[in-house]
């Protein structure tokens, strides 16, 4: 189900991957933190069919799904790098997890991390293990997740305008290209309707011209009705995933994302 690479490796669509040094987990942006956690699984966006699109790599440098292990990373097969429905995508990131639990890594060493579909492919993922009564991941860290395929979020309409990344009609075609004849309030195509009770601490970013700021924002007043610790922190006139762009405030959302790791791992 997947490859360990140690050292650099480039994966399929030109995509560098830097590996990672056991006990320290390296986020993009400069941002290294020492813990106890050794593996960060990560989910890139890419409107949940293209793996990397535009270079998108927010995470670690992937743009399909890896943990970091020891002096590298595991690679998912072709699952997540040429599309598919929701069912292949969340049974793939189902795999990446049982194998790093198969190279001996703990639930409590990983942190789950992932960037707009990534996010809602991180958080599946979360509602998965949780489902199977699965030892949980030691955090979540979600960048603008999209959390709800039913699109009933304020922000969906009344922030089209302001958002120069999505758009409604592509949001849609996204949609049926994934789901198409489905329950979208099923929590694994739309997390937001899952329960969340007992899921790990989480962090989310998101900016406030987004068409998925309301997937964030009830995201996270729902995580706290569930008593899970939950943190959020939106960001004025930013857009979708800024953390991704060469400027001062997305270096400093990922220091953000750095400190929040290690203050559930110390």
């Amino acid at each position: 189900i997947g490859t360990y690479i140690g050292g650099n490796a480039s994966i399929s669509g030109g995509a560098n991957v830097s590996g990672s040094i056991e006990g320290k987990c390296g986020i993009s942006g400069g941002a290294n933190i020492n813990g106890s956690v050794n593996g960060d699984l990560s989910l890139s966006g890419g409107a949940v069919i293209g793996g990397c699109i535009n270079g998108n790599a927010t995470f670690s440098g992937q743009c399909t799904i890896a943990g970091c292990v020891n002096d590298g990373n595991v690679i998912t097969d072709s699952e997540l790098t040429i599309g598919g429905n929701v069912e292949s995508r969340n049974y793939a990131s189902i795999k990446a997890w049982n194998y790093l639990m198969l190279l001996g890594y703990g639930a409590r060493d990983i942190i789950v991390a992932g960037d707009s579909a990534g996010g809602n492919l991180a958080l599946a993922l979360v509602l998965k293990l949780k489902e199977q009564q699965r030892l949980l991941p030691r955090g979540i860290v979600l960048l603008s997740p999209w959390t709800d395929l039913t699109f009933s979020g304020l922000s969906f309409q009344n922030r089209a305008q302001q958002d120069p990344v999505l758009n409604i009609e592509y949001m849609y075609q996204i949609r049926e290209y994934y789901a198409e004849g489905q329950d979208y309030t099923n929590p694994f195509i739309s997390p937001l309707f899952g329960d969340m009770t007992g899921l790990p601490p989480t962090y989310i970013q998101v900016g406030e011209n987004e068409i998925l700021f309301s997937d964030a924002v009830r995201l996270h007043k729902k995580l706290l009705e569930a008593n899970v610790s939950a943190h959020i922190d939106t960001y004025e006139r930013m857009w979708h995933v800024f953390q991704m762009s060469p400027f001062k405030m997305a270096h400093d959302a990922m220091d953000k994302c750095a400190e929040f790791i290690y203050e559930i791992c110390r």
